[in-house]
């Protein structure tokens, strides 16, 4: 170990080694050959490197993706050229290795690579396991002047790329990348074989804005030091499924994804319901027809058409939904026809209003229908929308006997100051009146009319 470094009429020769452990260690014999010219960085350069660790726990520190390593890494290699212009040639193999990514919990397994370096060429291949499914990889690099040019291929069967409680996914990729300087093309086509989406955010959790920056964050710091260009076709196999807040659904179709540094990233295709059922409220709808339209139109808001109905006894009441993700129009229908007000009813609690079923307050009231509330929630929103009015949903009350008493209610502002609601019982044949006037930022009346009259006047004394 250490470094010696001796000067001779003939030569300059330096040796150089570290040895962590018995099979940890990094060696190295360099020799400068002298010829005459009083120029160093441009003597006869000749050696050779061999390094060996037998943990590849050190891979994290380059790789920020990876949050653990393990496996043999080992490198040989002959040193030639000058000082000015090194050349290695050489091989580096990482054996029986792990890498785990905490973020997907992405986890390849049996993982062997092999890279023969020859002068300013890169030669690698390998193989690996994710989940039941095996990946293969291939490429080569090449260097001159500063200037790097190479290609590798992915390919893999059933790899498990994401397990997490929200998600699960299974992936087969096909994809090419092409590096030419700090350019990346990536083309090529991912089969989705199967895939469970059971986000757990809450409805009316607020993320970040799209155009939303951090605090000294720069233009490479957001766009990396690769510009990318991707142009890749994702493809929805037989058994790829959506469980979130009242959509259960199998979804198929593909989509063309286009990714470009600094724009927004876009899709060609579409996705469709193959089967599906809308639950609300305890309520079920059947997707009749449900399509994402994607036509180089940013990825989080495709174009909307689909079809949710139910029929109850004689009475068949649906919706459709056009236009965006992000802004939803929604229309109803109903055979035979009906006001708005009742195919709503019909729609989120399976009768038309006043119109009672045993059990209903302990139904809509259990715990195992949060996600049906959820589910509800959105499209009791949208459902007010369609209708011009702000809130439209399922409340409970306390009624005299000290009884909970689910009930469909409808509110809108009629000024700034005067917010009025009207709830509908769905047990018993009971109608509620409510008004809110704000007087001040401290006084409010409030006032009911329903199974009992009441009229309240609020102070707030703030703390």
């Amino acid at each position: 170990g250490g470094l010696h470094l001796l000067a001779l009429p003939d030569r300059i020769t330096l040796s150089f080694g570290v040895q962590a452990f018995t099979d940890t260690f990094l060696h190295t014999n360099l020799q400068l050959v002298r010829n005459g010219s009083n120029d160093i960085m441009h003597l006869p350069l000749s050696g050779d490197v061999r390094a060996r660790a037998a943990d590849a726990n050190l891979l994290p520190l380059a790789f920020p993706e990876v949050d653990r390593a393990a496996g043999l890494l080992t490198a040989t290699g002959r040193v030639g050229g000058t000082l000015a212009r090194p050349e290695l040639n050489g091989r580096i193999e990482l054996a029986d290795a792990e890498l785990d990514s905490y973020r997907t919990n992405l986890a390849l397994r049996d993982l062997d690579l092999v890279a023969m370096i020859d002068g300013s060429r890169l030669d690698f291949r390998g193989t690996g396991n994710a989940g039941e499914g095996q990946l293969t990889i291939d490429g080569d690099l090449t260097w001159r002047n500063g200037a790097s040019k190479g290609a590798m291929r992915l390919r893999g069967n059933d790899l498990l790329v994401a397990d997490l409680p929200e998600y699960r996914v299974v992936a087969s990729p096909d994809l090419e990348f092409e590096i030419d300087g700090n350019k990346i093309l990536v083309r090529g086509d991912v089969t989705i074989p199967s895939a469970r989406v059971q986000p757990a955010r809450l409805r009316g959790a607020v993320g970040p804005s799209a155009d939303a920056r951090y605090v000294g964050e720069h233009a490479a710091e957001r766009d990396g030091r690769f510009t990318v260009r991707s142009d890749v076709r994702v493809q929805m196999g037989d058994d790829v499924r959506v469980d979130a807040f009242g959509l259960h659904a199998r979804i198929e179709g593909g989509v063309t994804t286009s990714v470009r540094t600094g724009a927004t990233t876009t899709g060609r295709g579409e996705l469709r319901i193959a089967e599906g059922r809308y639950e609300a409220y305890g309520q079920q709808l059947e997707i009749s027809r449900g399509q994402l339209l994607f036509d180089n139109a940013p990825l989080e808001d495709p174009g909307l058409d689909i079809e949710a109905r139910r029929r109850i006894e004689t009475v068949t009441v649906g919706l459709n939904v056009r236009g965006t993700l992000q802004e939803p129009r929604l229309t109803f229908f109903s055979d035979p026809s009906m006001p708005q007000t009742q195919i709503v009813s019909y729609l989120l609690v399976g009768r038309p209003a006043n119109a009672p079923a045993a059990g209903d307050a302990e139904t809509l009231s259990s715990p195992s229908d949060t996600l049906a509330l959820q589910g509800g929630g959105f499209l009791a929103s949208q459902i007010g929308r369609r209708l011009g009015i702000e809130e439209v949903g399922v409340e409970n009350y306390i009624n005299a006997a000290g009884e909970a008493n689910p009930s469909l209610v409808l509110g809108k502002f009629l000024s700034p100051r005067l917010f009025i609601s009207y709830g509908i019982s769905l047990t018993e044949s009971i109608n509620t009146l409510k008004l809110r006037y704000t007087i001040s930022d401290r006084w409010v009346l409030r006032t009911e009319s329903g199974e009992a009259q009441s009229a309240d006047l609020e102070y707030t004394i703030e703390r």
